[in-house]
Order: structure tokens, then sequence, then C-alpha cells
């Protein structure tokens, strides 16, 4: 039996928020709750939801989909999502936007099983039947009886006879007596182990230089032995005294060398400068420098109504460098680059947009106000508005509607690349309504093109990013 019976009335189907930025991931991640029969309660981006929306929902799981964008509105959420009530599933954004095929259909599976709190993970078709308990104690193996074993003895027997006898091996009376004789002659070499003693070693000779045999031996000798012949025997020479040992008397531990220490020389005086060069003060240059900072800012540039507005998302930073090459150097609007990175260092993306822009680079910040001829890049934790016209950054999420509405059509442009937010799409075409210049990239080497999609589907243009920008340079000057 699975986990599931067919012959039961289906669980009701839970109610799910679904939390995640607009993108695939979000896409791949509702497919997956509505296969699994789930009612989706709420589906918003963590970035722009409060609590008491969450709340309100009345959910009784939630799905969110991780990523470094959404951590500090996660925060704010977790007075929600600690209610042990509550059923949070968390899962990786990016592993959520690569599964495909097998593995979207094995996590799916996962996902159900969690929602509605059973166990079964398997595809249809492969469940297991697991054995079910019996009470009581476990039956006890059958004892086998003497009768079985003395019937198959008995069926050996009779059929010994016919099996083919090997002669190798057959027993030799003559054999024992053989081995007999064999044990008798070898005891008379045999040893007692218990009464054997070592016999007499001789004792060591001292290591002496002169060395005399005693003289009742060598008379034993001289009897049994015949002496040598005359022109054989040799007077015993006196042996050579030992060479003599160096002596290390005259050693010592003291070097006996003189250590010379070098002589200490003053200080290299300074080169003399030249006449009128003597207040200069040499340092190192950073290798990297700065971006402009916001005094020279303020210095620099006039508050004019109006921008153009680049946004942007996963594979937006080739489609963005492309729009700025082909904008002018005495470009007369500022331009804002709103592009979604996961990462968050937009400080990199704006050295990276300064080496393909003839226009100054800047990274917004709080407090700060666009000004004509540079490019501000807005992270996702600066708010962009406009105030008559001007655009100015402040704290928070940039509103894409209110900023539109607040700029002047004649002077503003909006330009939809690569992983732009689709909810931007609507705010552009009630821009264009009035006046302003509104495109996308066109779908050919695009990477996320949904936004663009649905700007085309409400009538907007799309176009390669270096024809739009050369459209916004016929149609607000350079």
């Amino acid at each position: 039996m699975s986990a599931i019976e067919s012959d039961t009335v289906p669980p009701a189907a839970p109610r799910v928020a679904l939390l995640a930025r607009p993108g695939r991931a979000r896409d791949q991640l509702r497919d997956a709750l509505l296969g699994a029969g789930a009612q989706i309660a709420l589906e918003d981006d963590p970035n722009a939801l409060a609590p008491e929306a969450l709340s309100a929902a009345s959910p009784q799981a939630v799905l969110v989909a991780l990523e470094p964008a959404i951590e500090d509105a996660l925060v704010q959420l977790d007075a929600v999502l600690c209610d042990p009530a509550l059923t949070v599933i968390y899962d990786d954004a990016e592993l959520a936007t690569s599964r495909d095929g097998w593995d979207a259909q094995r996590w799916a599976r996962h996902l159900a099983a969690k929602l509605y709190g059973h166990r079964d993970v398997l595809p249809p078709g492969l469940e297991i039947e697991a054995p079910q308990p019996e009470p009581g104690r476990p039956q006890a193996p059958a004892e086998v009886s003497d009768d079985t074993v003395d019937r198959h003895l008995q069926e050996a027997a009779g059929q010994a006879a016919a099996l083919p006898e090997d002669t190798g091996f057959q027993f030799d009376p003559t054999s024992i007596e053989q081995d007999e004789e064999a044990d008798q002659a070898s005891a008379a070499f045999s040893i007692d182990a218990e009464r054997w003693t070592p016999p007499e070693q001789p004792e060591r000779l001292a290591l002496v230089d002169d060395f005399s045999a005693p003289a009742d031996a060598v008379s034993a000798q001289a009897d049994a032995i015949e002496a040598p012949p005359a022109q054989l025997r040799a007077e015993p020479t006196q042996a050579a005294a030992p060479p003599a040992l160096p002596s290390f008397a005259h050693l010592s531990l003291v070097e006996d060398f003189e250590i010379v220490a070098p002589a200490r020389r003053e200080p290299m005086a300074a080169p003399v400068l030249p006449p009128g060069l003597d207040h200069l003060n040499f340092e190192l240059e950073a290798i990297e420098a700065e971006p402009v900072g916001d005094a020279a800012q303020e210095a620099a540039g006039a508050k004019v109504a109006g921008a153009v507005l680049l946004y942007a998302g996963i594979g937006g930073p080739d489609a963005v460098r492309r729009v700025l090459a082909g904008l002018p150097a005495d470009f007369t609007l500022p331009v804002l680059v709103q592009l979604r990175l996961d990462g968050g260092r937009y400080d990199n993306l704006a050295r990276q947009m300064e080496r393909a822009s003839p226009l100054p680079v800047l990274l917004a910040k709080p407090g700060m106000a666009a000004r004509a001829g540079y490019v501000y890049v807005v992270p996702d934790q600066v708010a962009a508005a406009a105030q008559d016209g001007v655009v100015v950054f402040g704290e928070g999420a940039s509103d894409v509607t209110g900023l539109l509405d607040a700029l002047p059509p004649a002077r503003t442009a909006v330009l939809l690349l690569s992983g732009a937010g689709v909810e931007c799409a609507e705010p552009a075409l009630m821009l264009a309504a009035r006046g302003a210049l509104v495109g996308g990239q066109s779908l050919q080497g695009c990477y996320d093109w949904t936004a663009a999609k649905a700007l085309e589907q409400g009538g907007g243009e799309t176009a390669t990013p270096e024809a739009l920008a050369q459209r916004i340079v016929d149609a607000l000057g350079g």
C-alpha cells in the first residue's frame, strides 16, 4: 500500500503564499505549486510586501525563493514566518531557475509531500508496499527430526557401492611396519631434552699484545702433531706499535677569528629640487580611481527636468554598455541605470559601465540629485523619485509608476532591456501614450525578454541596443 490510499478522499488543497521576485524562478515555483494542486493565496515580491498583507492572506504554507536581494525583506517578515502553525519552505532562486525535466518533476513531488504531509515522493506506478508488522512473537522455525536425517544416511549408504573407487589412497598394512622401524632407528639418535647439557666451550682469549699458550698445552700438541719443516718455521715477529692518536687538547669553543661590524653610514640626504619646486610633495596614486564624489558632482552639471531610464536584469549589463556607448559625451540629460544584481556589487557595475560610457558614471546615494551629463547606477536600496521633473535619490525601493508619472514626457526616455521586470511594461506604455520615447530590446540576442515582449504586445517598439541609443539622440538631442 502506498502512503496515499486511492480509495480515500483527497486532502484539501493547501493555501500557499509564493514570495519571490519576478522572473524565471518565480514562474518555475508557481508551476510546481499548481502542479501539486495547491491554492496560491498570495504571490508577491518580498521587497514590496508588508507583514500585514502576508498575515491577511491566511496562508497555510509559504514558499520563498531565496536570493541576496531579499534578505533584508525577510527580516521584516520574520514575525509572520516564525509562526509555528505555518509551514515555511525555502528554495534557492538560482537552482529553481536551472531545474528542468526529470529534476524539476522530482522536486515537485518532494514539494507536494511537504505541503500534504506525506512521504510519497516516488513517480506514479513505483510505490513500494512496506511490510505491515503483526502483533505477537515471531513464529519459531520448524525443528528437524531424526527420522529425516536417518533417511538421508540410508540413501547415501545404498549409493556408496555404485560410486567409483580411488586406488591412489588405499591402505597398505606394510607401511605400519616400515614406520615402526624408522622410529626405532631415529630413537637411537634422539636427545633427552631434560638431561642434555651444552658442551664446554674454551674461554675467550684475552685481547693482549703478547700472548703465549700454557706450557702443558704446548707440550701436548707437540706430541700429537708432527713438527713442521724448518723452512716453514718463522720466528714470531714483534707486533708493530699502533699509530699515535691526534691530540684534541688545543680545541676550544671560542672562535679564533675576529668579527668586524660594518661601519654605520649616515642617511643619504634628499636631492635638492630645482628652484620653485621645493613645495611639492610626492605621493603614490591609487591604481583604481574612486568614483567622482558628491562635491565634484555638485560643482559640475545642472539639475534638469527629464531623464533617460534604463531597466535591466539578467543578461542586461552587456545591453546597458551598448546603449551607453552610443550616447554622445555632451548629452544634456541624466541617465539612470536600474539593473538588478543578486550579489549587490553595484560599485563594480559602476566601474564597468564607466569603461564603456563617454559620460561619467556615479553610484547613486540618498540625498543626491541627478544632473545633466551623468550616468547614475541606482542600487536596490536607493529609491529614485522626481520632484518638479528633476530626479532625486532617497532611501528605500523605487516606485516605477510614480517616477514615470512625475517626469515630463517630452524630455524622458524609457528602455526595457534584457532582464527588466515585467511590472515596468505597463507604466512605460502609459508614458509612451503621453509622448515619451519608450522602447525595448529586440528578442534576438536578448537573454530575458519577458518585459520587452510585454511592451511589444502593448504596441511598443523593440530594436537593438545600438538602435535604441540612436533613437534617444535623435529624439532628445545631444
